[in-house]
């Protein structure tokens, strides 16, 4: 396998929206829907030969007859074809003698999608075995991740793979927070703890780690609501409170106090403004009895002349 940054004579990006660069041109668009879904089947299956018959009935849903051999062919050689004549000796997809048709990540096809699945398959299994070579590597893969497993394809057979990939993802950036964690590394958890929330904001510990970073960076501020919404999100989504573990992790920390400090504030602050308007409401009324008294004893004056 190639990786990324070697001299290659295709790139091929399957995070996000997919992407065929071939010397360091863009030639997704040439192709036509068929020609990225047939790619897209091959990228997934990268290093395995895939028969006609099963492409045929992924593509169109029909039997492996003469017309679909015909138009099969016809998607392989544009494939082959995208790219500049002058590097057309290099071949994107390759046909074996028996038919069937198979793409390799090596020195001339580099595919983000190979790079990531072989790092995360070499993880140590603790993260007291990391070195510094593998904590680089789960870095590097995780910037390949810029958005789902091709994102801009809806076929049924990629929604398994997507979340497979999503979730290994999100393993890997869980392990490089709980490294730098204890590495002492609070921007580095920071930096990937936001980056698994985006994705998956219903993990408590992640939440707690980054409240912890924040604390670490005098981010005070950010801690509290951090807190605050690690709360409405369980609360709101998942119909849970924060577990006693946590509200004991907070509690050591003084957050737990510190969020319950302002609550009286704002108590007290409201309540003011309603002793206020009851204050106003009573001079008011007193006024408007003050001139009907006044009106009364007008009228009741012996010669019937205003009193003032």
């Amino acid at each position: 396998m190639v990786l990324l940054g070697a001299a290659v004579f295709c790139n091929i990006r399957t995070f996000g929206s997919f992407q065929v660069i071939c010397n360091g041109r863009s030639y997704g668009r040439r192709l036509s829907q068929h020609s990225r879904t047939l790619l897209a089947l091959l990228v997934l299956r990268y290093g395995r030969s895939v028969r006609r018959e099963e492409i045929v009935d992924l593509l169109w849903s029909a039997n492996y007859d003469k017309a679909h051999r015909r138009r099969l062919s016809t998607i392989l050689w544009r494939i082959n074809h995208v790219a500049p004549r002058s590097m057309q000796r290099y071949e994107i997809v390759r046909i074996e003698e028996n038919g069937d048709i198979r793409i390799d990540a090596d020195t001339n096809i580099h595919i983000d999608l190979a790079e990531f699945e072989t790092v995360f398959k070499a993880i140590p299994s603790h993260v007291e075995e990391f070195r510094s070579f593998d904590v680089t590597a789960i870095e590097n893969a995780v910037n390949l991740y810029r958005g789902d497993l091709l994102e801009d394809m809806d076929t049924e057979w990629l929604h398994q793979a997507r979340a497979h990939v999503r979730q290994c993802h999100l393993d890997m950036l869980q392990l490089l927070i709980e490294y730098f964690a204890k590495a002492g590394q609070p921007d580095k958890v920071i930096l990937y703890a936001n980056r698994f929330l985006q994705i998956d904001p219903y993990v408590e510990t992640v939440h707690l780690a980054l409240v912890k970073a924040y604390l670490a960076t005098g981010k005070n501020g950010l801690a509290l609501a951090q807190v605050d919404l690690c709360r409405r999100v369980l609360k709101d989504d998942l119909g849970v409170p924060l577990s006693a573990d946590a509200e004991f992790i907070l509690s050591s920390l003084g957050l737990t106090r510190r969020i319950k400090a302002r609550t009286p504030r704002l108590q007290t602050s409201e309540s003011s403004v309603a002793s206020t308007d009851r204050v106003g409401e009573l001079r008011l009324t007193v006024s408007k009895i003050l001139a009907i008294c006044a009106e009364l004893l007008d009228e009741l004056s012996p010669d019937g002349s205003s009193r003032h």
